[in-house]
């Protein structure tokens, strides 16, 4: 079966990169001075629960700030989003709102981000780094369901496994067609993929875990797709295979899919 292959598709994060150890090199903080300790907490506290590489990651960063003692109730994880809840200070008793993750999320939440801001993530996504934003009420009110606002953004660097690219180098000697899937955003995902050599046109971000094995919008305007597709989309067979007659082309190509596991176990149970 492995010698039939002519499609790998790699997910991005923890298969091409190392994924167990990125870490927030970026942050800007948009509330007062002073307030800087309110958002490590809020971002620590949402997130410690949560395994994926980037939670683990801003969890980390919020232990070099001070930390007050906090409470989190109503909390939400979305795969491939972000996280909700509604973290409570102890000392004080101000509850506060609070999302954290892309900007999808954040749009999905109805949340407005500045054009400062968003020219500011453009900058980190071009240097291949993941971005995280943090929305909030007001912390100085005690209503919930209030207005949310980005309080903070964050970047983080995940490193490219020294295997990768000579991996990525053997497959393609071989005429073995590869593609990158990400959960992450477009500019970043084509960022890393270029690290790597993997082509802007192989890259597919912006893909939810059960998006990995179902497409939601067609070619060639995918913004998630399934394995399902290149092996049988006619568009995929002219992709994966340039200038074969339809009486040469298999009728289903075999097509690999590598990942770790985390976010992408739907998609490596496809048959």
């Amino acid at each position: 079966m492995a010698s039939k292959v002519s499609c790998v598709v790699f997910d991005k994060t923890g298969t091409l990169t190392r994924g167990i150890s990125p870490e927030i090199t970026d942050s800007e903080i948009f509330l007062r001075d002073g307030m800087d300790s309110l958002i490590w907490t809020l971002a620590s506290e949402l997130e410690k629960g949560s395994s994926h590489p980037l939670a683990v990651a801003l969890t980390a960063a919020s232990q070099s700030h001070e930390i007050m003692s906090a409470v989190t109730t109503e909390h939400e994880e979305i795969p491939g989003r972000g996280v909700k809840g509604i973290v409570r200070m102890t000392a004080t008793g101000v509850r506060c709102q609070v999302i954290i993750g892309n900007e999808m999320w954040m749009q999905e939440n109805q949340v407005e981000v500045p054009s400062s801001v968003r020219a500011k993530l453009e900058t980190w996504k071009r240097q291949a780094k993941s971005v995280i934003l943090l929305a909030t009420t007001d912390a100085d009110q005690t209503v919930i369901n209030g207005r949310l606002t980005v309080a903070a953004i964050f970047a983080a660097s995940d490193p490219i496994r020294p295997d990768a690219i000579p991996v990525i180098e053997d497959l393609q000697r071989r005429n073995i067609d590869v593609w990158m899937i990400s959960g992450d955003n477009q500019t970043t995902a084509v960022a890393v993929a270029r690290l790597v050599g993997i082509p802007e046109r192989c890259v597919i971000a912006g893909v939810l875990p059960q998006e990995k094995v179902s497409f939601t919008q067609f070619f060639p305007h995918l913004q998630a797709m399934k394995v399902s597709w290149l092996q049988e989309s006619p568009e995929a067979v002219e992709l994966l295979l340039p200038g074969k007659s339809e009486s040469k082309r298999p009728n289903r190509r075999i097509v690999a899919m590598v990942g770790d596991g985390i976010n992408d176990a739907p998609a490596l149970s496809t048959g």
